[in-house]
């Protein structure tokens, strides 16, 4: 972080922004916190590309870690099934609940899994029903699994893994996202998606997105 700026804006309301240089300092990455008194916290998130040239990227978002309390996510946007930017037709927008273990698809190796997109609201809760609401500025992408990105992705590196090898943690992993990139799979040996689906850098290429956290009881 490179710059904290805190500000109260009268009795009940702070606001704190971050300023993160991205890139090797090509690009910034601008996170605002508006917290006021009765606990909602909203969250907006700037990329601002200043210069240079660089690789296509996969997501725009945030990643945070919810207790082992939270077991259920009820969300209004595409589903039942798992949907994404280039693989959404058969997902249709609506009204969905299921429990958090079940958004893992186990494909034979592990990989992305469990995104919902065109997400307005999502509601993630425990057995006593308390919990918290996400909120979109605009339609979001959300996955909630008992698995890590990393858990999921070996990077670099190929451990050969399957998906019955994995344990579920215990606590909640989830992630907003105000853009992805699509999956692609036009072929089975790595074609990029179709440029539509694509997160491209390019100086003067901005990316925007707010979504607010609100606890649910």
């Amino acid at each position: 972080v490179k710059d904290v700026q805190i500000e109260k804006k009268g009795d009940n309301l702070v606001v704190i922004t971050f300023t993160k240089p991205l890139f090797g300092n090509d690009a910034d990455f601008i996170q605002t916190y508006t917290i006021d008194g009765a606990g909602v916290i909203k969250i907006t998130n700037d990329l601002i590309a200043k210069k240079g040239a660089h690789t296509n990227f996969f997501k725009f978002g945030n990643r945070m870690v919810l207790p082992a309390t939270i077991k259920t996510i009820k969300w209004y946007g595409r589903g039942p099934f798992e949907s994404y930017a280039d693989r959404q037709h058969a997902a249709k927008i609506g009204l969905y609940e299921g429990s958090i273990a079940e958004q893992y698809f186990p494909y034979i190796r592990p990989q992305e899994t469990g995104n919902k997109i065109d997400v307005r609201w999502a509601e993630l809760y425990g057995k006593s029903g308390g919990g918290i609401k996400i909120i979109g500025g605009k339609p979001l992408h959300v996955t909630a699994l008992n698995f890590s990105m990393e858990d999921l992705d070996d990077g670099d590196r190929k451990d050969q893994r399957h998906a019955g090898e994995l344990t579920p943690r215990n606590e909640v992993y989830l992630s907003v996202d105000g853009f992805q990139m699509g999956l692609g799979s036009i072929n089975s040996w790595g074609a990029l998606p179709l440029k539509p689906y694509r997160l491209t850098y390019k100086p003067g290429k901005n990316y925007h997105y707010t979504y607010w956290i609100v606890p649910v009881d």
